[in-house]
């Protein structure tokens, strides 16, 4: 694997382990200044990592992106559909709008309604579940399945703690 490859790897790999991170610390407490800039650096890395895939494995067309989409899509699911890469260009666009508003407008952003939290966290969750552990095979699957069941652990704790204080 050439070094462009590694890099495209690792930054996808490094970048789902800060978004994990962040959401964990933020599970522990929203306004977690290390959980933002966990966020920021995940996002810059997925950042890294989109353009990467582009010059190494798509040779910057966003129709050999499709097609490449289309293709894994075919042999994963039987189903000869492309639009997956709109929804991956979307966890991109979306990261980034969240990312900006908590760094632009923290006060702002930590007083957002649950149900924009869990809009855009499910949407990014979901994304990310069927990039690291549907779509992924061997090591990588398993590692995000252990790291998918402790958020869900620390989420089920924090809100069993949070309902009997209530």
């Amino acid at each position: 694997m050439s070094p462009s490859e590694q890099f495209a790897l690792w930054s996808v790999r490094l970048s789902m382990l800060c978004y994990a991170a962040a959401l964990a610390l933020r599970l522990l407490d929203r306004s977690n200044f290390t959980a933002r800039w966990c966020w920021t650096v995940g996002l810059a890395l997925l950042a890294a990592h989109t353009v990467a895939v582009f010059g190494v494995y798509h040779h910057w067309s966003h129709a050999e992106a499709l097609a490449h989409t289309t293709r894994r899509t075919a042999e994963f699911t039987g189903w000869n559909w492309g639009g997956g890469l709109y929804f991956n260009y979307t966890f991109l666009a979306l990261w980034v709008g969240d990312a900006l508003w908590w760094w632009l407008r923290p006060a702002s952003y930590l007083r957002r309604s649950l149900w924009i939290e869990l809009l855009i966290q499910g949407y990014l969750a979901f994304i990310a579940v069927n990039a690291t552990i549907v779509f992924a095979t061997g090591a990588a699957r398993w590692t995000s399945v252990a790291i998918l069941v402790l958020l869900l652990f620390i989420a089920a704790r924090i809100t069993t703690r949070r309902s009997g204080s209530a």
